[in-house]
């Protein structure tokens, strides 16, 4: 901290490149950081025993390349979250043993969380929460994080346990340290169409097989989402709501299934990304806007789906490369970034872009959509000019047109694609600087706009009996 001062301090000048080494024994990650960013000079820290600070500013001091030699200090650390993942980072880049009695609650897989509590090199845990996120795991692991821990045990993200006997299956699914996993014989039967077929609604049946078969076949438990089933039949939302998922379920093993109904047609990226007082009520949580449309998004006449993510993609050609053959992840951007950032969702001509090319007017007409499809999917690879086509040179040089359409450039557009182009018409003759050098009174109002004149033009000229012919 004091080396700090001497850089903060307004009495010091020509302090920015030095070698710094510290005399400290105990350090705050955070004074270590701002140290290496007060200096491109190395720091040596050999005299450091131990840091403390939050995971995240004692990860930042470990990757830095300007902080040379640390490797075996031990650590404290302050945060009462962490990620798993990063713990285990940080238990790789030092000898030394971290102290993590200040956690409170680790997010992330079974398999690292498990790692963490057999590692020498981390104390202090013991009775930590634990948020597990993948949706698949071994009961083995599952019961080996509920002995490591006496804290409770997030379950609610896990749909499948593999390579485990039925005894072991019944512990994990008893156990009070874990929660929200509990096996409904009805969902594991919904979640499997063999099942429908073999079971109907004989819970009993299921629950004997999934104890005896279906765990070392590897089977979900439940992977039947009965929200989205419900989101997806509009009669069921009247009929369900979103309160009464046992029902939903069952109707969809007796009923719903031999009816051929879908069962995920329902996408709540795409419901967000189509009302912005959605994302910002519920930002990217899709659960709670199926909840939404279900409850209220469907009487209220919201459409499930307004987003156009070929219009998004078109109107961002940034993001071509990256979503154009994952148009899930074009709506997942726009939802988590897009919206934010203020993008834009429709700013793309189609009409303009098949006019400026004469193959995409015989293969779409005026097909807006297949025309942005063509666009993201080919026309930006291809380099394709996307409105190299005159609205108003097309008007300008058709009398007939501009009686028609007046300056109504997307009238003029679609009659070109619809009509012009096979009758031949002219696109662009009318001569504009003829027509400026032809009268004095518009050359002194729009000098040498040539734009400004075509309009005038359309606008007036015409009826006035202008040309853009040489006078004689």
């Amino acid at each position: 901290s004091a080396a700090n001062t001497a850089y903060a301090s307004s009495g010091i000048t020509g302090l920015a490149n030095e070698i710094v080494t510290l005399s400290d024994v105990t350090v705050l990650a955070s004074d270590l950081n701002l140290l290496d960013r007060n200096t491109t000079g190395a720091i040596n820290p050999s005299s450091v025993m131990t840091i403390v600070g939050s995971l995240y500013e004692v990860d930042l001091a470990y990757s830095s390349s300007g902080i040379l030699g640390l490797k075996d200090e031990a650590v404290t650390l302050s945060d009462e979250n962490v990620s798993a993942d990063d713990l285990r980072t940080l238990d790789s880049l030092t000898s030394g043993v971290i102290d993590g009695s200040s956690i409170t609650k680790i997010t992330g897989t079974a398999a690292v969380a498990n790692t963490l509590y057999s590692s020498s090199g981390i104390s202090g845990l013991a009775n930590e929460f634990v948020n597990l996120t993948e949706t698949t795991l071994t009961v083995s692991d599952l019961i080996t994080l509920d002995n490591n821990t006496s804290g409770e045990i997030n379950a609610s993200t896990i749909t499948t346990l593999t390579a485990g006997t039925a005894t072991e299956a019944r512990q994990a699914f008893d156990s009070d340290g874990i929660t929200n996993l509990d096996f409904d014989a009805m969902s594991y039967i919904a979640s499997h169409s063999d099942l429908i077929t073999a079971f109907g609604i004989n819970t009993s049946a299921a629950e004997i097989h999934y104890f005896s078969l279906g765990i070392s076949e590897g089977r979900s438990f439940n992977s039947f989402d009965a929200l989205k089933y419900v989101a997806s039949n509009a009669d069921l939302i009247t009929a369900f709501g979103s309160n009464n998922e046992n029902e939903a379920i069952a109707h969809y093993v007796s009923t719903g299934f031999s009816e051929g109904r879908p069962k995920e047609g329902f996408d709540g990226w795409s419901y967000l990304a189509s009302y912005a007082d959605l994302m910002n009520a519920y930002e990217d949580n899709t659960t709670s806007a199926m909840s939404h449309y279900v409850d209220n998004g469907f009487s209220e006449g919201r459409s499930a789906d307004n987003f156009d993510e070929y219009s998004y993609l078109a109107s961002n050609t940034d993001l071509i490369a990256l979503y154009r053959d994952n148009l899930t992840g074009a709506t997942k951007h726009f939802v988590q970034n897009g919206y934010k950032a203020g993008r834009e969702t429709d700013s793309f001509d189609e009409m303009s872009y098949i006019a400026s090319n004469e193959d995409l007017i015989t293969a779409f007409g005026l097909d807006a959509d297949a025309a942005t499809a063509h666009f993201v999917n080919n026309g930006f690879g291809e380099g394709r000019s996307t409105d190299t086509f005159d609205e108003y040179g097309y008007l300008a040089s058709n009398d007939d047109l501009i009686q028609a359409f007046g300056l109504n450039e997307s009238l003029a557009v679609n009659h070109f694609i619809s009509y012009g182009m096979a009758e031949g018409r002219r696109t662009n003759t009318f001569n504009a600087v003829q027509y400026l050098n032809n009268y004095a009174d518009l050359s002194s109002v729009f000098g040498t706009n040539h734009s400004d004149a075509i309009k005038h033009y359309i606008q007036h000229g015409h009826a006035e009996g202008r040309t853009d012919s040489i006078l004689t």
